[in-house]
């Protein structure tokens, strides 16, 4: 004898609507994975990218600051100074002439 409960059928159909929609999501899931993947790809190479580009505008070729050079930036200016002045402790003239005086133009 067939079951005469007349829910029976919405169960049924509830059930295969059930399974179909957990399909959708499990493909929609692994779509959604897949999309998520190759964004991080995109990303990774678009910041590779960039560090290449600055790398290539700022590298080492235009001497500009990096962390590894922290130490041999400290007290450069002292240490250039100290080089211009030869150790001596005299001053050396303003303008950069002997005996501080530019040479003056004759009247003509």
């Amino acid at each position: 004898m067939k079951n005469a409960d007349p829910s029976s059928p919405t169960i049924s159909r509830l059930e295969r609507k059930l399974a179909a929609a957990d399909a959708e999501n499990a493909r929609l899931l692994a779509l959604m994975e897949k999309k998520e993947a190759q964004w991080e790809a995109t990303r990774q190479s678009l910041f590779e990218q960039f560090r290449l580009a600055l790398e290539r505008q700022f590298g080492p070729s235009t001497e500009k600051y990096q962390v590894d050079q922290k130490d041999l930036l400290i007290n450069e200016a002292e240490v250039a100074v100290d080089e211009e002045d030869g150790g001596t402790d005299e001053k050396a003239p303003l303008s950069g002439w002997p005996g501080g005086a530019a040479p003056r133009a004759s009247p003509g």
